[in-house]
C-alpha cells in the first residue's frame, strides 16, 4: 500500500475522485453580461427550473423570475467579496441551533496584535504546544519554523531543509509536529525538541503524499490534530475546497484510513476557501478560517455552524481588517491565535479573566521575549 523512499520516508498515494469531493465553483463560472433572455424568457427559464425541483405551487412566471434574480444577486455578492449587505446575510443565517458545548466565537474580542519583525513575509500557519506553553509558526518561503511566546515574540528560528511551500503546522504531542507542504500535497511528521536547530527532510519520521496532480486545486493549507482519536484533519484550499480526516499516520501500527468530511465544511456562502483550522479537544469542535472571506466558523462534529468570528475592521475590536488570515490555534486558557501574511499576529480572548489566565500561563514557564520584540501598530 505504501512505498519506502530512498530516505526512509513512507509515502502513500491517495487517488481522490472529483465525483465525491465538495467543490466551490470559481467566480468565472458566473456571468451577468450579455444574457439573451429578456424578462419573460428569464421568468420562463426560472419556472422550468422550479418545476424540475417540485417547487411550483402558487408560483407564477413573474414570481419565479424575481426569485431567481434574488438568487443571482446573492451569488454575485458571494463571488465579489464581503460587502456589508452580504455580511448581514451571513450574520443572520450562519449560526444553527446547537445544545452541546461550544467555544462561542461571538463572545471573543481582540486582546493583542503585532507584527513579528523576525519574519519578513509569508507567515502561513500556527499551532500551540501544550508541553512548552509556546506557539510554533511556519513560513512558506523560505521554509522555516518559528517558536513564539504567547504575545508573538520570536524565541527561535528553525530552518526546514528540503521542504517546499510549507503552509501549516500542528502539535501532535511529545516532541512531534505535523508539517504540510501545499503544492506537493505532503503531510510530514517531524520531531522538534529544545535543542533542534535545523530540520532536514531526511529526518522526517513519516510522510503521506496525496495524488492530486490531475485536479485544479490550490493544495494543502492547514492541519489540526485530534489526540483522543489520533486523527489528523487537513484542509485543501479550493478547487476542490475540502476537508479530509487521516487516521493511522501519527501512530503506526493502526490501519491507515483516509476519509472526506464534506459535512464539516460551511457552505460557500460563508467561506469561499479554507486557509487553516484548529481542533478543540474540550468541545470537539473545529475552527475553520477563510482567507478570502476573512471569517472563522466554529463547526460541531455533526456539521452544525455554531458561531463565527468576522475578521473585518470594526468587528471583534479590530481597528483594521485581517487581510490574509492563514493559520489559527487555541491554548488551554481559551485564547485564539491567528496569523496572517506577511507577518501579522493576533490574539483574541473572551473576557478579562481569559486575558489574566493567559498572563499567568506565560509566567508559569518564565518566558522572556528575547532576542526580538514585536513592533506594535
Amino acid at each position: 500500500m505504501g512505498m519506502m523512499s530512498s530516505q526512509g520516508i513512507m509515502e502513500q498515494a491517495i487517488p481522490m475522485s472529483p465525483a465525491i469531493l465538495p467543490t466551490t465553483e470559481p467566480s468565472s463560472r458566473f456571468s451577468l453580461t450579455g444574457s439573451p433572455l429578456g424578462p419573460v424568457g428569464l421568468a420562463s427559464e426560472s419556472l422550468g427550473w422550479l418545476r424540475s425541483h417540485g417547487i411550483t405551487a402558487g408560483v407564477t412566471p413573474t414570481i419565479a423570475g424575481l426569485l431567481m434574480l434574488g438568487v443571482c444577486l446573492i451569488g454575485f455578492l458571494a463571488a465579489n467579496g464581503s460587502h456589508r449587505l452580504f455580511q448581514h446575510f451571513r450574520y443572520l443565517t450562519h449560526n444553527q441551533s446547537h445544545d452541546g458545548n461550544k467555544i462561542d466565537l461571538n463572545a471573543y474580542g481582540l486582546a493583542a496584535t503585532c507584527r513579528i519583525p523576525s519574519i519578513g513575509d509569508n507567515l502561513s500557519g500556527i499551532t500551540y504546544c501544550a508541553q512548552s506553553k509556546t506557539l510554533y509558526a511556519v513560513t512558506n518561503g523560505p521554509s522555516r519554523v518559528y517558536q513564539l511566546d504567547l504575545d508573538g515574540h520570536c524565541l527561535r528560528e528553525i530552518p526546514l531543509v528540503g521542504f517546499h511551500d510549507v503552509e501549516g503546522i500542528s502539535y501532535l504531542g511529545g516532541q512531534r509536529f505535523a508539517v504540510i507542504e501545499e503544492q506537493r500535497h505532503i503531510v510530514n511528521v517531524v520531531r522538534i525538541d529544545g535543542q533542534t536547530t535545523v530540520i532536514d527532510r531526511s529526518a522526517v519520521i513519516i510522510a503521506l503524499q496525496a495524488d492530486m496532480k490531475k485536479q485544479d486545486n490550490k493544495g494543502f493549507e492547514g492541519v489540526a490534530y485530534d489526540a483522543s482519536k489520533r486523527c489528523l484533519y487537513v484542509v485543501n484550499e479550493k478547487r476542490p475546497r475540502q476537508l479530509m480526516a487521516i487516521e493511522g499516520l501519527v501512530h503506526q501500527g493502526h490501519p491507515l484510513r483516509i476519509r472526506m468530511e464534506p459535512d464539516l465544511m460551511p457552505g460557500g456562502w460563508y467561506m469561499t476557501d479554507l486557509a487553516g483550522l484548529h481542533f478543540d479537544a474540550s468541545t470537539r469542535n473545529l475552527l475553520l478560517v477563510s482567507h478570502e472571506s476573512r471569517w472563522v466558523s466554529e463547526v460541531s462534529p455533526e456539521g452544525k455552524r455554531i458561531s463565527f468570528l468576522n475578521l473585518e475592521k470594526g468587528s471583534a475590536g479590530l481597528q483594521e481588517t485581517v487581510d490574509q488570515p492563514e493559520g489559527i490555534t487555541m491554548d488551554e486558557a481559551g485564547n485564539i491565535y491567528i496569523v496572517s501574511e506577511p507577518n501579522r499576529f493576533y490574539r483574541f480572548s473572551r473576557t478579562g479573566d481569559t486575558i489574566r489566565a493567559n498572563q499567568a500561563l506565560q509566567a508559569s514557564v518564565g518566558i522572556n521575549a528575547t532576542p526580538t520584540a514585536p513592533t506594535r501598530p
